[in-house]
């Protein structure tokens, strides 16, 4: 469970990818200007430009991305193609924790994998990308490509996370194209299951439905600790065998604007429920396509208006 309150980078304006990227790592190092985060902590970065592959000398917290030295693209926000960064979350007490690696692949894509185990070996050559633990998982073992909009990666950058996840959107035109990805803990796992990261592996794909076609979420197995595995997929309620999806019933549901976390679910031979998403809730379709529920106190937004969107805790203020 997360130990503090989700923090929430509100919508931020970036005119390319790499500015994006820069200013979301900021945020979930809490190195921010003006916006809070969960405090991870950064492992290794890569200069592509500078042929430069540096630890930082403060790992996390204010001042983090001016501790790297010399000219350094993360430092001088001056981010390139190839460029890339691993953080680590931030759990106290010895919990397991995961790393994330980002990298900016090409003006308009940013790739991402999972180390669910925390083994990441810093140190390596200068080269893009570095090599990856055997148990990274993003689209399975090969990286998440999220293609962002425009000629340069132009865009609205949204995300909610805590010490153990993050949640992020990036759309265009304000809200008019989306896409959507998550990375992180799932709530009420199993206690022997003691990594339950998840990985987001079609950042296109934004709506929550029922059923088994869209696997689209992926793991290393806890039933061996090894098997990495892309079975996974929504669980949604039903009212009956017979009855519509509850978050598509207008007839019943949508009077009364239900939220309700989202379960993952694996199937096969590594055959199991995980639990549920941490920060992320469905909403019903009826919502509205891309909308602010309540008093700006969630928003919510699909690829289609058919199927049960997907609800983001909001800061009550900014304009979705």
């Amino acid at each position: 469970m997360p130990l503090t309150a989700v923090k929430i980078y509100p919508k931020q304006y970036h005119a390319t990818l790499g500015k994006g990227l820069r200013d979301l790592v900021a945020f979930l190092i809490n190195d921010h200007a003006s916006i809070t985060g969960p405090g991870w902590s950064i492992v290794e970065a890569f200069d592509s430009a500078a042929v430069s592959r540096q630890i930082p000398s403060t790992p996390s917290g204010s001042g983090a991305l001016n501790s790297f030295t010399g000219t350094f693209s993360w430092k001088d926000d001056t981010l390139t193609t190839d460029d890339w960064i691993v953080l680590e979350t931030n759990i106290a007490g010895g919990n397991p924790e995961f790393q994330f690696y980002m990298e900016y692949a090409t003006a308009t894509t940013l790739q991402y994998i999972m180390f669910p185990f925390e083994d990441f070996s810093t140190g390596g050559g200068a080269v893009s990308p570095p090599t990856f633990p055997s148990r990274a998982v993003g689209s399975t073992t090969s990286v998440v490509t999220h293609t962002a909009f425009g000629t340069a990666g132009e865009g609205w950058y949204t995300a909610v996370a805590d010490e153990q996840m993050l949640s992020f959107c990036i759309t265009m035109g304000g809200k008019t194209s989306i896409s959507w990805g998550y990375v992180g803990s799932i709530d009420e796992a199993f206690s022997n299951d003691t990594r339950p990261f998840v990985i987001y592996d079609n950042p296109s794909v934004v709506i929550i439905y029922n059923g088994s076609g869209g696997t689209y979420w992926n793991r290393v197995s806890p039933i061996d600790n090894d098997t990495i595995i892309g079975t996974g997929y929504w669980m949604m309620p039903k009212p009956g065998a017979a009855a519509t999806d509850l978050f598509i019933d207008s007839t019943f549901w949508l009077p009364r604007q239900p939220l309700a976390s989202p379960g993952i679910v694996f199937t096969g031979t590594h055959n199991h429920v995980v639990g549920f998403l941490r920060n992320v809730y469905m909403g019903h379709n009826g919502n509205a396509y891309r909308n602010i529920l309540g008093s700006k106190d969630y928003i919510c937004f699909s690829d289609d208006p058919t199927d049960a969107c997907i609800v983001f805790p909001w800061d009550g203020s900014t304009e979705w």
